[in-house]
């Protein structure tokens, strides 16, 4: 074989590679984005602690914290576990609360998520290292017996490759495609608005959420969860 005809071939299965790692990127993405409960605690003074558990509508398990430290300023913490794909996700944020004659609430947080995300597709393993910067501002009313609040979440994307099971090591020019796979990414503008409704007494209530979360190239998902709520006052 002469070696123009080599060289061409050698192109055409590196196109095919690249071509196939495209595909497996936008088709995952598409159809595989999951949500992650809304962390909606609705603080009302200084030294409070609010602490979430339940499950979706996909069976996946939600840990919720957060903490007002100091007056119109708080942190929050929220963790979920995958059901099917044992996938990890979490996030965190700082946020500034308000409330406002004894009943009505308002409250933004800002933070950064992480999703550890696994699958399998044509027989290979591989993973994405899922990036989230949100915004997440909410309003509604708080009260000894019930609590209502509209939230709408806005989240910038990423998804990043971070393991190599898709290539072949022994492959002459592993290393030029190992560089495109990492550097492969797709990033996404997510808008989740959402409605939680509380009910119980003080420092205990049953929480059911619902939310949407909808953008370019992400297959509409909608989720609603059933949680068990707790707000602790540190300060009497």
């Amino acid at each position: 074989m002469k070696p123009k005809r080599i060289t061409e071939k050698i192109h055409l299965q590196k196109m095919n590679k690249y071509f196939i790692l495209i595909l497996l990127l936008c088709s995952c993405s598409a159809l595989n984005y999951n949500t992650m409960m809304q962390n909606i605690p609705l603080l009302d003074k200084k030294g409070e602690i609010t602490l979430l558990c339940g499950r979706d509508n996909n069976n996946n398990l939600g840990i919720q914290f957060s903490s007002s430290l100091e007056d119109h300023f708080a942190i929050q913490y929220s963790s979920l576990l995958e059901s099917k794909r044992q996938d990890r996700f979490y996030e965190g944020g700082l946020g500034y609360y308000n409330k406002i004659e004894d009943i009505w609430a308002v409250e933004t947080f800002v933070g950064y998520g992480k999703w550890i995300k696994n699958d399998i597709l044509y027989n290979k393993n591989y993973k994405f290292d899922f990036n989230r910067y949100y915004i997440q501002p909410s309003c509604g009313i708080t009260t000894k017996y019930i609590d209502i609040a509209l939230t709408y979440k806005l989240s910038r994307l990423t998804y990043n490759v971070t393991t190599d099971s898709f290539l072949d090591k022994n492959d002459k020019n592993y290393s030029e495609e190992q560089l495109l796979f990492n550097s492969a990414n797709l990033k996404y503008l997510i808008m989740e608005p959402g409605f939680t409704f509380r009910i119980g007494y003080k420092y205990f209530k049953l929480q059911y959420q619902y939310f949407s979360a909808v953008g370019f190239g992400v297959t509409k998902n909608n989720t609603n969860s059933i949680s068990v709520f707790l707000k602790i006052p540190l300060i009497p």
